[in-house]
């Protein structure tokens, strides 16, 4: 019994310790962004009103709806490049399959090679020796071929091991407190999370994201996100993406949920697999023109977003949301898309032309890797790979596997 008491005493202490650890990291976080600018909170600037179309709140004896039919804006908005600015890419890794596939993307974007990308942070989680010996090889022939530190690893403690799930609490919500940080220390810059398992980006994403955003009609600005992400696959459906009998023999149909985890767009692998193949159907038929579309996409339902490619600014900070929200308990991506997105009054959308495309959910990597979609991405990434220099060409080792 005594024994039992301790064991409870300690799980308690250690739920506590990570509550406060969070706060902690909020109240800092919190600290340097009333430090650096006082901006007046998104909650309390007037707004002009949104389009007619956009779903008000209801009451709880109203029934729920699902989002009405494909609503997009088109208003461009010009970026307005500050001085001494940078747009930096943050990598939540790393797992070398698919950094590897993803890097040759990367290095297309970056502002010497005519993108945008002036930095690439590699924020280091589930990751393994392997993954660190190659990921550290890789960056380093990169930033000497141009010259200086482009790519660099950032960690929070390189002793511990989180190579396996469950990743270690605090993980994912340290580094994200960590580029709010950033952000509102560099309030002048751009940063673009993405996570590392992002396998496929069209030309010009990135500068799509910054051209497109419009701070008056949204909050976050999300990437139009093929392959597993069951709020864009709901889109794309929206879109007639999935009535080709080509792509979905089964005529299966992914669901809208608000809490994010609809079983055809989140559980489901044989959903996972038909997102998968339209996009390689119509990669290969050189019409992915078809999955993409102008303007933003609004999603005022305010339903939980997967994070996996996403713009992140100033604009994003809002102190009295923040305080309101609390600290970041279970989920980065629940508090960010759920908790403190609907604590402003601006929806978050989508980018119709930032284009990628994201690898698997949890849920359904097990099934998706038995069938040959990765190495399919490996070839369509290779005619890119194969531009590069050949001391990143040695690095990346796709002659290896692709036994060319």
């Amino acid at each position: 019994m005594a024994g039992r008491k301790r064991m409870s005493a300690t799980f308690k202490l250690g739920q506590n310790m990570h509550l406060l650890s969070c706060t902690a990291l909020l109240m800092i976080t919190l600290i340097t962004l009333a430090y650096n600018f006082n901006p007046l909170p998104a909650s309390t600037v007037r707004h002009q009103p949104l389009p007619v179309q956009v779903h008000h709140k209801r009451s709880e004896a109203q029934p729920r709806q699902e989002p009405k039919p494909l609503q997009i804006k088109t208003q461009v908005r010009k970026p307005a490049r500050k001085p001494n600015s940078e747009n930096i890419l943050c990598i939540f890794a790393g797992r070398w399959d698919f950094l590897r596939i993803n890097f040759a993307y990367i290095y297309r974007s970056l502002r010497k090679n005519g993108g945008v990308l002036d930095k690439v942070y590699y924020y280091m989680m589930m990751y393994d020796n392997q993954t660190l010996s190659k990921l550290t090889e890789l960056t380093q022939t990169a930033n000497n071929i141009l010259g200086k530190r482009v790519f660099q690893l950032r960690f929070r403690n390189r002793a511990k091991d989180t190579s396996a799930r469950p990743v270690p609490k605090g993980t994912f919500e340290g580094f994200l407190y960590e580029v709010f940080n950033d952000v509102a220390k560099h309030p002048e810059r751009k940063y673009f999370k993405m996570d590392d398992d992002i396998v496929y980006i069209h030309p010009g994403t990135f500068r799509q994201l910054i051209e497109q955003q419009n701070t008056s009609e949204c909050f976050i600005h999300f990437a139009n996100i093929g392959g597993a992400n069951w709020r864009c696959s709901y889109i794309h459906q929206e879109m007639g993406i999935y009535d080709n009998e080509a792509i979905n023999p089964k005529k299966l149909k992914f669901q809208f949920s608000r809490d994010g985890l609809p079983k055809c767009g989140w559980k489901s692998a044989e959903c996972a697999a038909v997102a998968m193949e339209a996009f390689f159907y119509h990669y290969q038929n050189k019409s992915l023109e078809k999955l993409l579309f102008d303007g933003r996409y609004l999603t005022p339902e305010r339903a939980r977003f997967s994070i996996n490619f996403l713009l992140m600014d100033s604009n994003l900070i809002d102190i009295k949301a923040m305080m309101e929200s609390g600290p970041i308990l279970t989920s980065d991506e629940h508090w960010l898309t759920v908790v403190y997105s609907r604590k402003v009054k601006k929806p978050n959308c989508v980018v119709g032309r930032a284009f990628v495309v994201h690898f698997s959910y949890f849920t359904t990597l097990g099934e998706i890797n038995k069938h040959d979609f990765l190495p399919r991405f490996e070839t369509i990434a290779y005619d890119l790979v194969k531009e590069l220099p050949e001391a990143l060409q040695t690095s990346l080792a796709f002659n290896q596997t692709l036994g060319s």
